[in-house]
């Protein structure tokens, strides 16, 4: 125990010894109109700081319990985007030594803990598009572009979509 404590304590025994000897009556407290206790005006003083120790005591350790938790929820968070980041940059890793199924299961993996990841979205997009597959392209970089708005990069990814599918009307909307 701190030295705090143990002369909090003594503080409190030595005021209820000093109220206890000055005042020797009783405090009657009636609970119903045929049900009453008598208590020493000490022990009803010392019952009072020990309730009020207690509901301190209580909302201490609630606010501690709360604060605890926010930051194991905040560590947990922080975990699950550090690894979605992991598994991004080992998809960006994979690409560009062309390793084109390594990279397409990283990126799946960001989007299964993250579905807005919108820059796997465009990656994953272009190994579909690398691999032939352009409905699958074209469906992944309109998800892109319905997240992120009319962005530059994924209107370009679009155009190469299209392009390479040769559906120039798509193509030609794209554009404008």
């Amino acid at each position: 125990m701190s030295l705090k404590i143990i002369i909090g304590i003594l503080l409190v025994i030595a005021l209820t010894l000093y109220i206890a000897y000055f005042n020797p009556t009783k405090i009657t407290i009636m609970v119903f109109k045929d049900i009453s206790y008598d208590f020493p005006t000490a022990f009803f003083v010392f019952g009072l700081f020990f309730l009020g120790a207690l509901v301190s005591t209580l909302v201490h350790t609630l606010k501690s319990y709360k604060r605890s938790l926010l930051r194991w929820r905040e560590s947990v968070q922080l975990k699950r985007e550090r690894q979605t980041e992991d598994n991004y940059i080992q998809g960006l890793r994979a690409l560009w030594e062309g390793r084109n199924k390594e990279a397409k299961s990283a990126f799946q993996a960001v989007l299964q803990k993250q579905s807005d990841h919108v820059d796997s979205m465009i990656k994953l997009g272009d190994v579909f598009r690398s691999e032939g597959s352009y409905d699958e392209a074209i469906k992944m970089h309109l998800k892109a572009r319905s997240l992120s708005g009319d962005s530059i990069l994924v209107l370009r990814c679009l155009e190469s979509d299209y392009r390479q599918d040769s559906r120039k009307r798509e193509l030609i909307e794209t554009l404008e």
